[in-house]
């Protein structure tokens, strides 16, 4: 009797011990999302920007030129998880041509065969019309002594050459592996983020890969509260940068089959010698069961994150160039295709000659720019689903 009373003792003990396991065991399970945004936009910067290019538009605050952004998150072990996140454009992937000038290879636009067909174009327009015989002998010249090259794929012939302005080139597929715990302070989450662009090819400027290290913390007094530092490690040039966001959730409304919620951020920069508030984000999220819907404005205060002009001194404004903090870049509605070319060459040309002969000792390129967009937003739609 006695021992039939222990092993029920300690079958109880047991079944109550796996109860307790069972309650508090980790699950592991994968998290897929599969959202298509308006346009793509990375930490202030509207990545799908060359689509205003291609289709010689002024940039604006709002562009649509979709991408579809699955990502895939394994949760294999309590408090570490590792994200598959990609993002691919649905329109614009292919590389066009708008510059419409006639070179000897891709980007040559102040070459030999650029120039005469430039010069041929732009004579018959305003007429004092130039012989096409005059692009067919610079054509010969580029081509005489370079045939074997050329057949070879050595070298490049004269041809109308498409600019590297696919949203293609900007395919991305980054590779997250990040452990969080809690701690009686709050919530801390570490990891590395490797980013992948696959589809950059040889005559693309910028880069094919980088990563960063990441630390972030979720104080438990305020849990809507979160700070993250992002630490740049490999990519070129930008090597011990830092990127700090920091948001703050505000629910709006939350019921069993709906939720919205006000998550505004703010993001600081520090690169090269420049440090700021790079952006304001006030995202709106609505989620609806598997649905989720987002609207997103960015607000940024400081445009010079966002031009790429080298110079700092205004001095450079009498060369007909731009400063990084004037905030103005080249307009594409005014600098794409010959007849941009034309009239732009005309004006710098007319504007030279009347400095030159007022003893103006520079050369003076006329370039239209326009305002960078402070105010920029886009939005939306997805599903999510939990395996």
């Amino acid at each position: 009797m006695k021992i039939c009373i222990k092993k029920s003792l300690i079958i109880l003990i047991i079944a109550y011990s796996m109860s307790i396991f069972k309650i508090n065991a980790f699950e592991p399970s994968i998290n897929v999302d599969l959202p298509i945004v308006s346009t793509y936009v990375f930490r202030g910067v509207d990545v799908f920007q060359n689509k205003f290019v291609q289709e010689k538009k002024s940039i604006s605050g709002f562009n649509l030129a979709p991408a579809i952004q699955p990502s895939i998150t394994f949760n294999f072990t309590e408090g570490w998880s590792f994200n598959i996140w990609s993002s691919f454009a649905l329109t614009n992937r292919q590389d066009k041509d708008t510059d419409q000038l006639l070179q000897s290879g891709p980007g040559d636009v102040s070459g030999t065969v650029a120039s005469a067909y430039n010069g041929f174009i732009s004579g018959n327009l305003l007429g004092t019309p130039v012989p096409f015989s005059s692009v067919i002998t610079a054509m010969q010249t580029a081509i005489s002594g370079h045939e074997e090259a050329m057949i070879k794929g050595e070298e490049f012939a004269p041809a109308f050459y498409k600019e590297p302005n696919g949203l293609r080139r900007v395919d991305e597929v980054d590779l997250t592996l990040s452990y969080s715990f809690d701690t009686k302070l709050g919530k801390m989450t570490g990891g590395i983020i490797t980013y992948l662009l696959p589809n950059t090819t040889k005559g693309v400027t910028g880069i094919d890969q980088s990563t960063e290290l990441f630390v972030g913390y979720s104080p438990k007094a305020l849990p809507n509260l979160s700070i993250t530092l992002y630490g740049e490690t490999n990519l070129d040039g930008y090597e011990g940068s830092t990127f700090t966001y920091i948001s703050y959730s505000i629910p709006l409304i939350e019921s069993q089959n709906m939720t919205l919620s006000f998550d505004p951020g703010l993001g600081y920069q520090t690169q090269n010698n420049l440090q700021g508030i790079k952006y304001v984000s006030l995202p709106f999220t609505l989620a609806m069961g598997s649905l989720k819907f987002m609207f997103v404005g960015i607000y940024r205060p400081d445009t010079r994150f966002f031009d790429s002009d080298p110079y700092k001194g205004d001095a450079v404004k009498l060369l007909g160039l731009s400063t990084i903090s004037d905030g103005l870049i080249p307009d594409p509605a005014k600098n794409t295709g010959i007849l941009n070319s034309i009239i732009n060459g005309y004006i710098s040309n007319k504007i030279q000659t009347a400095l030159t002969a007022a003893g103006y000792p520079f050369t003076y390129t006329y370039t239209p720019r326009q305002s960078i967009p402070k105010l920029i937003y886009y939005f939306s739609i997805g599903h999510s689903t939990t395996f």
